[in-house]
């Protein structure tokens, strides 16, 4: 019986590349997953050929499923493990081995499995501490984080005890202009730190919780880099008092009202810096204050009357300046100052289905 053409096809492949570089590049190009990892295993300590292989797997890989797997079944997380650590010193293989372990783990459970028993996480960690100013390599190693260890608990335990909580800070506060490296960074500690204890602790030891509010006072304007900030600081200050006091001291509170300040027409961000405030100040009554101290509650009140038409503002606004006036003396004359009864008036005769307000926005 003849053989399948596929795996007829592979085999020529095979003795056409077989010792023939020229051969095993054309093989990569046209897009071949075992040619590219035989390419790779072919040659561990070759940078030109590794690097071909691959911005290759990255391509194949990135967001298919069938690739994804057929990488597995071909070995590429133990290849692409192996070359990283045949040449530490390279840091363009390693910005790129980064980028394929990423491409291959990304939304694959089983390769995310296979990613942490073969080594894919520490070799991760390694280059990042390697090559602390390679923005592209910081970067792609932040995605990589991102893609082995959100909603896997084990992979998230590896890497805290890999030291990927530190290197992430340690890449944030290199590159503090590249939004892209601080949202990736936000995100990897957010997978980290969720539902995992120790890698909270080993978060706010670190400097994370300050690294992020860093982020969100030089970005004010990007609405992805202040949400997924909001999130990761979330994460990181659920049930852990010292970050949720570091949070206080870092500034959090003003870093999200400059960034509504900045973003005063965008309704989506004004919406989530709303119900951030409701969730900072609550059961903090230094917090408050200082929300007070800060403008939070006039930039609530602003929200409301810039996004009228808006539910979810007019909502998760009243709540927010339900918590922040919440046996707060001044806070409440801020509110009253600002316009904050009328605009709660506005949206119980506007939005029935809105929940009730807190007193005193809740007109009766």
């Amino acid at each position: 019986m003849r053989a399948h053409p596929r795996s007829a096809a592979r085999q020529t492949l095979g003795f056409m590349t077989r010792d023939n570089a020229e051969n095993e590049t054309r093989a990569v190009r046209a897009g071949d997953v075992e040619a590219v990892v035989a390419a790779m295993r072919a040659r561990p300590h070759d940078e030109e050929p590794q690097g071909w292989a691959f911005e290759a797997l990255i391509d194949m890989a990135r967001g298919n499923l069938e690739n994804q797997n057929r990488a597995r079944h071909a070995g590429a997380v133990d290849a692409v493990v192996a070359a990283m650590l045949a040449q530490p010193q390279s840091a363009s293989i390693q910005h790129l081995a980064c980028g394929a372990l990423g491409a291959m783990t990304n939304g694959n459970a089983e390769n995310m499995i296979g990613s942490g028993a073969g080594g894919a996480v520490e070799a991760v960690v390694a280059a990042m501490r390697a090559h602390p100013q390679s923005e592209g390599l910081q970067e792609e190693a932040c995605g990589a984080l991102l893609a082995m260890t959100r909603g896997h608990a084990e992979n998230g335990a590896r890497a805290g005890s890999a030291g990927a909580v530190e290197a992430v800070v340690v890449a944030m506060l290199a590159h503090p202009q590249s939004a892209k490296i601080q949202q990736l960074a936000f995100a990897a500690l957010s997978a980290m730190t969720d539902g995992n204890v120790e890698n909270r602790t080993r978060a706010g030891a670190g400097g994370a919780v300050e690294a992020v509010v860093a982020a969100m006072r030089a970005h004010p304007q990007s609405r992805v880099v202040q949400s997924v900030a909001r999130q990761t600081l979330g994460s990181m200050t659920r049930d852990n008092a010292e970050n949720q006091t570091r949070e206080l001291h870092a500034g959090a509170v003003t870093a999200v009202v400059a960034a509504m300040l900045a973003q005063s027409h965008d309704e989506i961000a004004q919406g989530g810096a709303c119900a951030a405030l409701g969730d900072m100040t609550r059961g903090s009554a230094e917090n408050r204050t200082r929300a007070g101290n800060v403008g939070a509650v006039e930039a609530v009140v602003a929200a409301m009357r810039a996004h009228p038409q808006s539910a979810r503002i007019q909502h998760v606004a009243c709540e927010a300046l339900g918590v922040m006036t919440d046996s707060n003396a001044e806070n409440q004359t801020r509110a009253g100052a600002a316009g904050a009864v009328e605009a709660g008036a506005y949206t119980r005769s506007h939005f029935s289905s809105t929940s009730t307000l807190p007193s005193p926005y809740n007109p009766t």
